[in-house]
């Protein structure tokens, strides 16, 4: 695999094995740990220090990430494990060319199984197991307040055994808690009626 500068700051962790595509952002990449021997998948973000929106889509994905990582009863989205920042940024933004975030490795997206692979072994069961876990992960990150809102088949991970992982928060929001409503208070009677 020929080596772009760019991926040299997160070739000293991480072994790159194979490109896996490319987004309006940045590219994709399978790598291996080069101590613990464990399968990643390397996103690298081209970094526009001119342009603001393009940060705050860069952390928004960033604590997005985190916060679904850090949740236990999480099995339906792919977790952040590092974020490798290039050396040459140093403590300037205005230097942050490139940044690098290392996700959980899965083989294939639904893009890829349905279009380019075409499983001959393909049964009515595995699509209800497909669509059965997309609605769990749906349900859950709506339960987690997370709207996805770029949704497709290239963002949707799927492994051998039908597990689903959605991948891709960078046009993700949060959405503010709604506060529980009395039933018969006299506040929410008044609140209604001046609505």
């Amino acid at each position: 695999m020929e080596l772009e500068r760019i991926w040299r700051d997160a070739n000293k962790q991480y072994k790159l094995v194979d490109f896996l595509g490319k987004g309006s952002y940045g590219q994709v990449v399978k790598a291996k740990h080069r101590e613990t021997k464990e399968i990643y998948a390397i996103k690298c973000i081209k970094c526009d220090p001119t342009n603001l929106y393009f940060f705050r889509y860069v952390i928004r994905e960033i604590q997005i990430l985190r916060q679904l990582s850090q949740m236990e009863s999480n099995v339906f989205t792919v977790k952040i494990h590092d974020i490798i920042v290039p050396e040459s940024a140093g403590e300037e933004l205005e230097n942050l060319t490139h940044l690098f975030i290392v996700l959980d490795y899965y083989e294939f997206d639904l893009k890829k199984l349905f279009i380019n692979k075409k499983p001959s072994n393909f049964q009515d069961d595995h699509v209800l197991t497909i669509i059965y876990n997309l609605l769990c992960a749906v349900n859950f990150l709506h339960s987690a307040n997370i709207m996805h809102r770029d949704l497709k088949p290239a963002n949707i991970l799927i492994s051998q055994d039908c597990v689903i992982k959605i991948c891709d928060f960078g046009l993700s929001r949060t959405v503010p808690k709604k506060q529980p409503v009395k039933a018969n208070s006299a506040d929410n009677m008044e609140k209604m009626r001046s609505d």
